[in-house]
């Protein structure tokens, strides 16, 4: 994702998702980019040089779904779509509606000598002014059946101006939890806590796994495996980089796989821009992408599950993860040979156990891999309760911070059938003692709608302006704002907090009073001064 949108808030205690050593299946970095000062080159821009040349048009695609800056500065340097110019533009996203785009530029049958992405990407490429989505699986789909090669396979250079793309397991200058504080701005929290697990954890394969297997045979990828610049710094870099090359033209014909780019890594490799190569035949990489395309292309889902269960008895079975839980959420099977062939498939329960156990800090994630486990039938219905209850004790453990309590809310907004059962006052002072909560604390309670009368009471105390601060009777009065006084207690309380000296506390009351149609708070009067004393004549 680009950095304009990165939200870093380095004071907070930030968790850290769980974290394996990145998985063979990936192909390494090249060494470091950054090694001697950009060049600039004193020969002319190729268009100018070559207005009578009669060598091939070469096209320059674009998908434009952010930032236009990069490919601005294509078109401008190289004179794209100028009469006498050796380079033509096709932007790929105009073929059609937000949604029929891609389909339609891989039917057009368009042979790309070159590919700009510009984007957002969180584990889908998105932009910030229209509904564009492009999903690594539509990608990975197209790749495998052949539809797309133009786009796909065709370029002899991709150009990937979003951020993350290219990342492994590797850590960066952001923890998972910032991350997942990005990501919060475009995705509801469980599906920013699955790109999270993705990007930084233990789950399924890698963002860089999955892209170059999509540009299958691409000798040059280019993009970054962390933060990308802003698109107007790229932009200006893009302008260094073809200034650096005389005939653009013969640098797209002269270039071999694995070859290094050393004009790249010189001009845009300042910018943290890496090289890749698309996955080629007879590497490893080659074998994990043929196994997903004969999933991709099975046609039927007992076709798709059977090759699932043959892929995870692979030696590196963690690529293939991500796709067997989308699998089982979609379609729940529980019946057949290729079910029980994953049943059965002992290294990869304990994989999937072990991460339910280790990523603390991602309760999303934990509860579908939970779900996860039970659909599989790795785990049975009392070790399902097990999982879930401890859990829910480690969200309302520890530290009560800021961060804690959106994961409580989320979790209890998504699941609050299965939460709910354990919010009593029984269970959390078995967590946490009363004496021992905050204000923080109180807010996870009430996000969570406590209906046992006895908790109720409990939080209801706090509204007792006598002996407690502004911010925890504000807490407790907003417990009732969505949940039901179940007590006389409580609502004697609430109509009491309706009159309390802080302006907070007691407009929080009072909306929550007329929100469930208590007993109208006597309205506020100010005191009157006395008149003053007159004499009457006699």
């Amino acid at each position: 994702m680009k950095s304009t949108f990165l939200v870093l808030v380095g004071a907070l205690v930030l968790g850290h998702a769980a974290s394996m050593p990145a998985a063979a299946y990936d192909q390494p970095d090249f060494p470091p980019l950054r090694t001697t000062p950009p060049e600039q080159s004193k020969a002319p821009g190729d268009a100018a040089a070559l207005k009578t040349s009669t060598k091939p048009v070469k096209t320059i695609c674009a998908m434009t779904i952010n930032s236009q800056d990069e490919v601005n500065a294509f078109m401008k340097r190289l004179r794209v779509n100028q009469p006498g110019s050796r380079f033509k533009f096709v932007e790929l996203t105009k073929l059609g509606t937000d949604s029929s785009w891609f389909r339609n530029a891989c039917r057009s049958k368009v042979q790309c000598d070159v590919l700009l992405v510009s984007a957002h990407f969180g584990g889908t490429l998105f932009g910030d002014k229209n509904k564009i989505r492009l999903t690594m699986s539509e990608l990975e789909e197209a790749s495998c059946n052949n539809t797309c090669d133009g786009i796909l396979k065709a370029p002899k250079e991709v150009f990937l101006f979003t951020c993350n793309m290219l990342a492994g397991k590797q850590r960066d200058v952001r923890t998972p939890r910032q991350y997942y504080q990005v990501l919060l701005e475009y995705y509801p929290p469980h599906i920013a806590q699955y790109y999270v697990q993705t990007r930084y954890g233990a789950w399924g394969g890698t963002f860089v796994g999955r892209t170059t297997r999509a540009f299958y045979g691409v000798p040059r990828l280019y993009g970054y495996p962390s933060i990308s610049p802003l698109g107007k710094a790229s932009g200006a870099w893009v302008t260094r980089y073809l200034s650096a090359i005389a005939d653009y033209g013969r640098h797209l014909d002269a270039i071999k796989p694995n070859t290094r780019n050393q004009t790249m890594i010189r001009t845009m490799g300042y910018t943290g821009m890496i090289q890749k190569t698309g996955v080629m035949p007879g590497t490893l990489g080659a074998k994990v992408r043929t196994n997903l395309c004969n999933y991709f292309n099975a046609g039927s889902t007992e076709g798709k599950l059977a090759v699932l269960a043959s892929n995870l008895r692979e030696e590196k079975f963690e690529p293939y993860l991500t796709y067997v839980e989308e699998f089982y959420r979609e379609h729940k099977p529980r019946f057949g040979s290729a079910h029980a062939d994953i049943r059965g498939n002992t290294r990869v329960k304990n994989h999937v156990l072990k991460m339910i156990d280790i990523s603390v800090d991602m309760p999303h994630t934990r509860i579908d891999l939970v779900n996860f486990a039970s659909q599989v039938g790795w785990i049975d219905s009392d070790k399902r309760k097990d999982y879930l209850e401890k859990i829910v004790r480690d969200l309302f453990g520890g530290a009560t911070t800021a961060d804690k309590v959106f994961d409580v809310c989320s979790v209890g907004h998504r699941h609050r059938k299965f939460v709910g059962r354990y919010v009593n006052l029984k269970f959390l002072e078995s967590v946490k003692p009363s004496s021992q909560w905050d204000y923080r604390y109180l807010e996870m309670v009430g996000c969570l709608r406590p209906q046992g009368d006895a908790l109720q009471n409990k939080v209801a105390e706090y509204l007792d302006a006598d002996k407690h601060r502004w911010k925890y009777r504000w807490a407790a009065a907003y417990t009732f704002l969505d949940t039901k006084p179940r007590t006389d207690y409580v609502r004697k309380m609430l109509i009491k907090a309706a009159h309390d000296g802080h302006r907070a506390v007691r407009e929080t009351a009072r909306q929550a009073a007329k929100n469930w149609k208590l007993p109208a708070p006597l309205p506020e009067t100010r005191k009157k001064k006395p008149a003053p004393a007159t004499t009457q004549p006699l």
